[in-house]
């Protein structure tokens, strides 16, 4: 796949998977050996699910929306303004996919809570 379909790859799986729940769609967009590192899902794709489930019950409302999507060799990396609910300042997200024969395959996070203002004065954004 070319950097653009890796991109393009990562942001329906996101979107679809991970936002949305639509489970049905896995076989489109992760590999069956999904290597998890957030602290907040386990491996696989069960682990996924059940992290997605759980979020989505909490937090039915949640948005998301990509600022950069960055690609090189077999890696995507996301920087997102996710927002759970009404109200919700955001949080700040990266999220580094390792994409292999056109499924995403492997995933790590890093995330903040986005302050009502920064000592720079600058956007987390």
């Amino acid at each position: 796949m070319s950097l653009e379909a890796n991109k393009e790859l990562v942001k329906n799986f996101y979107q679809s998977i991970v936002v949305r729940g639509e489970f049905d769609k896995i076989p489109l967009y992760m590999g069956e050996n999904y290597t998890q590192h957030s602290i907040l899902a386990a491996n696989g794709v069960e682990g996924l699910k059940q992290f997605v489930s759980e979020h989505r019950a909490k937090y039915p409302d949640t948005r998301l929306e990509f600022k950069r999507v960055i690609a090189e060799g077999d890696l995507v990396v996301t920087h997102s303004h996710a927002v759970f609910y009404e109200g919700h300042q955001g949080s700040a997200v990266i999220d580094i996919f390792r994409v292999e024969d056109d499924k995403v395959v492997e995933h790590w996070e890093v995330f903040q809570d986005i302050p009502e203002r920064t000592l720079s004065g600058n956007s987390v954004f």
